[in-house]
């Protein structure tokens, strides 16, 4: 965007883009890029974008097989940034809510 919006405001931007990440899957993607043996737990959401990010930490190595989908979407963040580096982000937190209090035995077993 050219600049944040102020509260109210529509301002038309010059693109966007769909990327798939996160703070816990860009980090694994990136230490298995690097050759690490790395397990990532977490739920994907059941739409396209969970779908994309679960693809994408495969093809990097990452074993998602600990992890679960939920039956909503997948979080996402709306990321606005301007020419000057400034940004401001909007997160959905979607299948991220679904994430049970009590870890699954699965996983439990796995980190022992």
């Amino acid at each position: 965007a050219p600049r944040l919006p102020k509260q109210g405001e529509t301002l038309k931007c010059g693109g966007g883009d769909v990327i798939p990440g996160g703070k816990g899957a860009n980090q694994a993607v990136a230490a298995a890029k690097m050759g690490a043996p790395v397990a990532f737990a977490g739920v994907f959401g059941g739409d396209s974008h969970g779908s994309m990010l679960r693809t994408t930490m495969d093809e990097a190595g990452v074993d998602t097989s600990l992890s679960m989908v939920s039956a909503g979407p997948n979080g996402q963040a709306i990321i606005v940034l301007e020419p000057t580096g400034a940004n401001t982000i909007l997160l959905v937190p979607g299948a991220n809510n679904d994430w049970d209090v009590e870890l699954p035995k699965d996983l439990l077993k796995s980190i022992e």
